[in-house]
């Protein structure tokens, strides 16, 4: 397995605070240089990550592709795109506000994936 980005932890509270147990995991992880940030709404980024993995998990699975079928349009990405929404419903009933904007965010970022890539 190789990858370019090592990527980075996001943590954060449920009500949005930076309470002493969020401030002392940061400190622990960046001492051990871990990459991470505090998130401000940590719900939100949490249906988002939930959102790029179901639609990319998903169709990757079912038509047993690698990142190259979701790089052009077709079924494979039109699938994709239609879990992503399914993950705004369930989190919109949940409180979560997300978008198509999210979704189109979570596109791009899969467009720059190597196409011959995939989810471990």
């Amino acid at each position: 397995m190789s990858y370019q980005n090592i990527g980075r932890i996001v943590i954060g509270s449920r009500y949005g605070n930076q309470d002493e147990d969020i401030r002392l995991t940061l400190k622990i992880l960046k001492e051990a240089g871990i990459p991470c940030v505090v998130s401000d709404d940590i719900m939100y980024t949490q249906w988002k990550k939930l959102m790029l993995n179901t639609g990319v998990n998903q169709a990757i699975t079912v038509y047993e592709s690698t990142y190259a079928g979701m790089q052009q349009e077709g079924e494979i990405r039109t699938r994709m795109i239609e879990a992503m929404r399914e993950v705004i419903e369930v989190a919109r009933r949940e409180g979560v506000v997300l978008t198509e904007d999210d979704i189109r965010e979570c596109v791009d970022l899969l467009d720059t994936m190597n196409p011959e890539g995939m989810p471990c």
